[in-house]
């Protein structure tokens, strides 16, 4: 049974993007977002790595994205890493067409996360994960698509467990193309 659902899902996701009446792929894209730390400021953090594309069928548009940050601290007697991993969809509607060129989409975003922390103090190392948790998001977004030419701005309020402030605003810039 887990199998002829798997095999279902995988014939799905292959012939999904024949069926789409445009496939974009976003090699370029930027994330900043607004969080708080330990101290309850606000500050802007810019995601390191950001990779998506999009299967838009006539006024619906299906997005998979993939993103990564991480820092860390050293001193000579404590230091820390921290590492997170992002993997959602996007399921955006079209709300209007502007000059035959600029999309205006609304509509939500799933995803899980993973958060990974390794802690040093004196040469003793410890390891923490969050495990994978959901998040949902709302998400508006700006399109420019002209000819082979996509470009996207989305302001996304996103909602997790972990995260701060609840919503967490986000701005998201992908340039890429599409066909």
């Amino acid at each position: 049974m887990r199998t002829g659902f798997g095999l279902l899902m995988t014939l799905v996701l292959i012939s999904l993007p024949s069926l789409a009446a445009r496939v974009s792929l976003f090699p370029i894209s930027v994330e900043q977002r607004y969080l708080e730390n330990e101290t309850q400021d606000l500050y802007f953090q810019k995601m390191d790595t950001s990779a998506s594309a999009a299967l838009t069928f006539h006024s619906y548009q299906l997005g998979l994205e993939v993103t990564r940050w991480s820092q860390e601290s050293s001193a000579p007697l404590v230091s820390f890493k921290e590492s997170y991993s992002e993997i959602g969809s996007s399921h955006l509607f079209l709300m209007a067409v502007l000059s035959d060129v600029l999309y205006l989409y609304s509509g939500i975003g799933v995803g899980i996360y993973e958060t990974k922390l390794t802690n040093q103090f004196n040469g003793v190392s410890n390891d923490t994960n969050s495990g994978q948790i959901l998040f949902a998001s709302g998400i508006a977004s700006a399109q420019v698509i002209y000819s082979f030419f996509h470009a996207a701005l989305d302001f996304r309020l996103i909602m997790a467990k972990d995260y701060r402030p609840q919503p967490t605003p986000a701005f998201i810039f992908k340039l890429g193309f599409s066909f």
